[in-house]
């Protein structure tokens, strides 16, 4: 090819007689069309035109993919169109120097697209394992942890983290995210029991006592000291015995010792076994 400027229309094509336009390249000449509205340079330069118009495309190909605005798959593709399309453009101008051009330019965009595919691949590989590694702190609260509160808090926690992670493919994501679900609700389901059980123990806690009570009341009018004392002092060993409940005020030995002494003569009262007179003080100190 001629070293004159791609621009020169003569230095890549020609408009022979009947106004056939024909484009150079080095596999020799083809037509790309027919001009009939004016001067053979008129023609010429009217397909020149639009082989400018590809250049200025290339341009910018070029331009965002040194940038690193555009996508290197994408830009890739646009490429390989235009490449493709030199063969049959019915254009004038360097098609040889053009296509040497989207070639090396083509070359950049697959090097770039398979670096930016190797960061995606490896940003998903760590998405992954910090989903997966969110997912196994869950499933050992739900199976281990007896801080309910803090327990749970966490778990909200892991949900919030949860979310600001990207890259994950929707399956696999979609199969972490049902072993979350049923970690979390698998903790709310044992935390659930294990406060009902917690409840009912404090119920049939409170009932024993009230039955320690009653016959601690029962036993208020009583004259038969020392048989009265005696079961007081077992009352308090089987209220030391039973289970733990809530605290909160309720009757006690103490009310019903309290109204035996004040129904009794001074002379009983005084002569009452000392275990009845101080068990008020000393079931109100060991209760829970």
């Amino acid at each position: 090819m001629s070293e004159r400027s791609e621009t020169d229309p003569a230095a890549f094509g020609r408009v022979d007689s009947d106004g056939t336009v024909y484009v150079k390249t080095a596999a020799g000449e083809r037509v790309v069309g027919s001009w009939q509205a004016g001067t053979p340079e008129e023609g010429l330069a009217h397909y020149v035109r639009r082989y400018v118009d590809l250049v200025v495309e290339v341009d910018l190909l070029e331009a965002r993919l040194g940038s690193g605005a555009a996508d290197a798959s994408q830009t890739l593709t646009s490429i390989r169109r235009l490449r493709a399309g030199l063969d049959t453009a019915a254009v004038v101008g360097d098609l040889d120097g053009l296509g040497a051009r989207l070639d090396k330019l083509a070359t950049n965009a697959e090097e770039r697209a398979g670096a930016a595919r190797a960061e995606r691949e490896a940003a998903k590989v760590e998405a992954v394992a910090r989903k997966t590694g969110l997912v196994e702190e869950a499933e050992k609260i739900a199976a281990d942890a007896t801080g309910w509160k803090g327990a749970g808090d966490r778990l909200k926690e892991i949900l919030e983290e949860w979310k600001t992670i990207r890259g994950v493919d929707k399956k696999t994501d979609s199969e972490l995210w049902k072993r979350y679900a049923a970690a979390r609700d698998g903790f709310a389901r044992r935390r659930g029991a294990h406060f009902a059980t917690l409840d009912a123990s404090r119920k049939q806690a409170q009932g024993r006592k009230e039955e320690l009570v009653a016959e601690a009341e029962s036993l208020s009018d009583s004259s038969e000291w020392n048989a009265t004392a005696d079961r007081l002092k077992q009352l308090m060993s089987e209220w030391k015995a039973a289970p733990r409940r809530p605290r909160r005020p309720s009757r006690s030995c103490g009310n019903a010792s309290g109204r035996r002494r004040t129904r009794s003569s001074a002379g009983a009262a005084r002569s009452s076994p000392p275990v009845t007179r101080n068990c008020a003080a000393t079931w109100s100190a060991s209760r829970p």
